[in-house]
């Protein structure tokens, strides 16, 4: 951060000089010295105070590197010294104290090369900082100083945040470095957070207690805990983006997904609350309390879904199914916890940040789960059916779909399309399984609510291709709405949706992804429900009682099409023997054969 001031008057003694503060680096009292790199750490930023640094201390990065890696430096100064240095690095790159001279004021003034842009490091200069560090012991010592740390946390913070910041500069070396000298399990330690035992009796929520010396622990130091986790966390953000290979290797062979899945864990148990008395759970929790995350820990959800929900997507990329259950992530404990870390960022929390991120995880949890397993989760329907632990009365499947169909009716087609497909797999998958989320639906009326909008758009038959997409969208919407509710299929047809649908069947120009799409909802809306059949040879047009404007003429209609699809062609042929087999009437039946010889 760069400071408008004349720093120089309140650290320059008045002969201009920073002797005080070499004489303080150089003292024998370890507290005058971690003072006085700390005091070095906080100066360097300031804009002008490079070149009296470089030229009353000249070898103070020298001095700061062999101090650092020197085993018998105490850990408090070597937290300043990781400062100093996180702090020349970020300033460097920065190019705070280049481009400018000085007057005998100490006002900065540009120094008039216009050539070379304020802020602009050549490569050269980067080659330059990068031999510095690897020339100064810091890299071949860097598993030291990760696995030195004496539990201190502010030397922790210290250190990871100059390795992220490393990271950001020298990120190919870093990964070298980190493969040859196997750092990964070490810098996952940094992911350690203290451990809840839980409990689920049965029928009852899960329950966590912790023990009053890790809880006190906690209470007193979860700033710098968050801090060491987020940091951690934005790291291998920045080591896994755009090698997706090494993240595969990271995911398979080490612990990565448990730390992570630990963290979700900790985040849930501190919404539900937690006890002090591991004999009995209930009695220290207090249930007119309903927590949330702050600020902080809404980032670190952030990235916990971002790295979940990418490793998750590994996993299925490289046809690793089995691989999340090797993991744990099919266990109670870590499902509850999912969905209720995942309800909180979703529902509870503002922020359109913070919902992405997380709706971003729920889709790939939800289509693991439901969709890439063979066989059912009932344990994780139960769950979304169920009350979220931290907000009482408030069901899992309804408030999801209620939120998440919100937010994409809210005019997000255009705007982020990770987002959107995200949004539209967690809300197919919820409608598909999740009865409370049907229920949303059926309460707010939400069926009628798509008629009415696939209508508005249908009223403009020269469709744009946003729009195309919206109608999709709400047919789709409609369509796993009615998957296995009775319920939904006698709204839409007391609502005669085919009377609409069929409108898209008899345009003069056929879009066949519509088409496609109302095709799909027929072959789901005539499962199991014989009015729905019959609907399908109705006269829709209240023009006559004829045969010729039913759904199903019109659907013949299009086999006649020489630019048919083969993916339509296929879809009608198999609504149309859906509708052979199971349909009680020889007279539809025989209508339905009469359309089909005709098309041969």
């Amino acid at each position: 951060m760069k400071y408008e001031i004349n720093w120089e008057k309140y650290w320059l003694n008045e002969n201009g000089y920073l002797l005080w503060l070499i004489t303080g680096m150089k003292s024998e009292n370890i507290k005058v010295k971690s003072l006085s790199y700390g005091i070095l750490a906080n100066i360097i930023p300031f804009k002008g105070s490079y070149k009296y640094i470089c030229l009353q201390a000249p070898q103070f990065i020298d001095s700061t590197f062999d101090l650092l890696i020197n085993k018998s430096t105490d850990i408090l100064l070597k937290k300043e010294l990781l400062s100093v240095l996180n702090n020349f690095l970020v300033s460097f790159n920065d190019k705070i104290y280049k481009n400018y001279s000085y007057d005998t004021n100490g006002v900065e003034n540009d120094s008039g090369n216009e050539n070379i842009p304020e802020g602009f490091i050549d490569e050269e200069q980067m080659k330059q900082l990068e031999v510095l560090f690897i020339k100064s012991g810091f890299f071949s010592n860097l598993k030291y100083l990760i696995n030195n740390h004496c539990d201190c946390l502010a030397y922790k913070i210290s250190l990871i945040e100059l390795i992220l910041n490393i990271a950001q500069r020298f990120k190919d070396i870093l990964i070298n470095i980190i493969i040859e000298q196997e750092l990964w399990e070490d810098l996952f330690k940094f992911l350690i957070i203290p451990t809840y035992n839980s409990s689920k009796p049965e029928n009852e929520l899960l329950e966590y207690t912790m023990s009053y010396n890790l809880r006190y622990y906690y209470q007193n130091n979860s700033d710098y805990v968050y801090n060491i986790i987020y940091s951690t966390l934005k790291l291998f953000l920045i080591i896994f983006y755009d090698n997706e290979e090494l993240e595969y290797k990271i995911i398979e062979n080490t612990s990565f997904i448990n730390k992570l899945q630990n963290i979700i864990i900790f985040m849930n148990a501190y919404l539900s609350g937690y006890s002090n008395n591991p004999n009995n759970c209930g009695n220290m929790k207090n249930d007119s309390r309903i927590r949330k995350f702050d600020k902080f820990q809404c980032q670190v959800v952030r990235l916990l879904c971002l790295l979940i929900g990418d490793s998750l997507q590994q996993c299925i990329k490289n046809d690793l199914k089995s691989l999340f259950i090797r993991k744990s992530f099919l266990l109670t404990n870590v499902k509850i916890s999912s969905i209720n870390v995942l309800c909180e960022m979703i529902i509870y929390q503002n922020g359109i940040e913070n919902k992405k991120a997380a709706t971003y995880l729920l889709a790939r949890l939800l289509n693991y789960y439901f969709q890439l397993n063979t066989n059912i989760d009932n344990e994780l329907i139960e769950i979304l059916n169920n009350n979220i632990s931290h907000h009482y009365g408030c069901t899992v499947g309804y408030f999801l779909c209620r939120e998440l169909y919100l937010l994409l009716m809210n005019d997000h087609l255009n705007s982020n399309s990770v987002f959107n497909e995200s949004l539209y797999v967690s809300l197919k998958i919820l409608l598909m399984y999740c009865q409370s989320a049907k229920q949303y639906f059926i309460e707010e009326n939400v069926c009628q609510k798509l008629y009415n909008k696939i209508s508005k758009l249908r009223e403009n038959y020269k469709f744009s291709e946003v729009n195309q997409k919206k109608i999709i969208l709400y047919i789709s919407l409609l369509r796993y709405s009615l998957l296995d509710s009775l319920k939904v299929k006698e709204i839409l047809y007391h609502l005669n949706i085919n009377s609409l649908l069929i409108e898209f069947l008899q345009s003069k120009r056929i879009y066949y992804n519509i088409v496609y799409e109302v095709l799909l909802f027929e072959r789901n809306f005539i499962t199991n429900y014989p009015l729905a059949k019959k609907s399908l040879f109705e006269n829709q047009r209240n023009l006559s009682n004829e045969y010729g404007n039913s759904i199903v003429s019109h659907i013949s209609k299009l086999l006649n099409k020489d630019d048919l699809k083969i993916e339509v062609f296929g879809l009608i042929i198999e609504l149309f023997n859906s509708i052979a087999i199971s349909f009680d009437s020889r007279i539809y039946l025989i209508k339905v054969n009469f359309i089909f010889f005709r098309y041969i």
